[in-house]
Parts: C-alpha cells; sequence; structure tokens
C-alpha cells in the first residue's frame, strides 16, 4: 500500500431509587370482637379479577435507528465513524456522467467507494478481483472508484484500468481530496491506497478497508453479506 501527506483537520463527539420506610406497629390491648352475623360474605364465584398482563421481551419492538443518506450541506469540519450516516455527495465521473451517492443508494443494496491511484501497484493488484465480483452482483451494488491523483486524467485512467482490466464499474477523479477526506481519521496527516469504504442500503458507513484485496471471493462475500434481504441497519460502538 502506498502512504500519502494530506492537510489535517479538525472534529467533533442515575438512576435513583427512593427508600419508603414502613410505619412502626402497635399491639392492641385487646382483642376486638367480631359479630359474624355483621360480617359481609363473598361469593368468589362473583368476585371481580384483576388481569395482569407481562410484556415478553423477546417481542418487544427493537430502537428505531436513523437511516438514509443526509440531503444536508456536509459540514466543514465532518469526519465520518462506523454506522454514521453518509452526506450526499455528486463527482463527474470519466465519462462527464454526473455519480451521486443519494441515487446509488436508492438503486442499490451497497455502495463501494475505493479510493486508488494509477501509480499505485496495490490498486492495480485488486482491480480485476473488484471487477470480478462486480459483475456478479452488478445488480444490487455500485461501485465507483476515485482516483486521488491530481495529475490523473480521463484518458489515462481508461488506458490504465479501463481498457486494461475490462472495467465496468464508474471511475472518477478527487484530486484535491474533497471526497476522500471525511472518510479519513480526525487529524490524520498521512493515508494509504487502496482505501475502500462500503456504504448500506440504509446511507450508513458500515465498513473501511485500508488494503488491497486480490481475491474476488473476499468482495463477494462482503457483497453477500450486505446485500442480503434480512440484512438489518448496522450499530457500532462509538
Amino acid at each position: 500500500m502506498k502512504n500519502i501527506n494530506i492537510k489535517s483537520f479538525g472534529l467533533v463527539l442515575a438512576t435513583c431509587f427512593g427508600l419508603i420506610g414502613c410505619a412502626p406497629t402497635s399491639n392492641p390491648t385487646s382483642e376486638p370482637t367480631i359479630d359474624p352475623t355483621t360480617v359481609p360474605t363473598t361469593d368468589p364465584t362473583t368476585s371481580p379479577t384483576t388481569e395482569v398482563t407481562t410484556e415478553d421481551p423477546t417481542t418487544a419492538p427493537a430502537p428505531s435507528i436513523e437511516t438514509g443518506v443526509i440531503v444536508d450541506d456536509m459540514p466543514a469540519d465532518t469526519y465520518y465513524s462506523l454506522g454514521d450516516r453518509i452526506y450526499d455527495f455528486s463527482i463527474k465521473d470519466i465519462n462527464n456522467n454526473y455519480w451521486d451517492l443519494l441515487t446509488a443508494v436508492n438503486t442499490k443494496k451497497v455502495v463501494v467507494i475505493n479510493f486508488f491511484a494509477s501509480w499505485c501497484s496495490p490498486c492495480h493488484a485488486e482491480m480485476p478481483a473488484m471487477e470480478e465480483a462486480y459483475r456478479e452482483y452488478s445488480d444490487v451494488v455500485d461501485i465507483i472508484a476515485i482516483s486521488t491523483e491530481a495529475s490523473d486524467t480521463s484518458m489515462s485512467l481508461k488506458q490504465s484500468f479501463i481498457n486494461r482490466y475490462n472495467i465496468t464499474f464508474n471511475m472518477a477523479i478527487d484530486g484535491e481530496l474533497e471526497i476522500l477526506r471525511p472518510f479519513l481519521p480526525k487529524g490524520a496527516t498521512t493515508f494509504y491506497i487502496p482505501y475502500t469504504v462500503i456504504i448500506d442500503r440504509y446511507g450508513m458507513l458500515v465498513a473501511i478497508h485500508n488494503e488491497s484485496l486480490v481475491n474476488p471471493v473476499t468482495w463477494k462475500s462482503m457483497f453477500a453479506k450486505y446485500s442480503a434481504d434480512d440484512y438489518l441497519p448496522q450499530t457500532f460502538d462509538k
């Protein structure tokens, strides 16, 4: 993996119980007398009963999680953590078409953003594996590979990747690192590529892979996990 220097940025992150005392009691000096003729009788068959119901904790609804891509403007000091909802963004691809996150999330079950550069040999190594997995899962997965090298051009990427590896997913260039920066740790001064982030169908960041994934089975396993019909929103410790 390759190391790249960038500028650093900053980021923002009793129960009480009362004790109730019991009043003191005293013994009576003489036992009270009761006239049996005046004691009311109760027919047990007609006595009102109080029905007590208990909630089965296994059927209690799960706490709701706010989901979906955020369409508001992203604050300048935003840095994502796993489980965060992602702000929408748009970028022009190498075919001069605009790709936006909101559309990708609304039309697919998994969105992969792969940051790379034309000179990065580990990036080259994983492209064929990513393409193989994508062809199998393209109906539910969207991939956009974004170059972080300002000197890369649409033509150079077509020659180095599209034509060389028969790439069918989108590619774009983010030479100013505007798209990448929020996905890096707060205060990071270096980063390594390839750098891959995965966003689920709920617009949430669910995985970061800062390594070259050269086995197509690895990609297929991830795609299968996040595109499964029984997949639910993920929660992460903050």
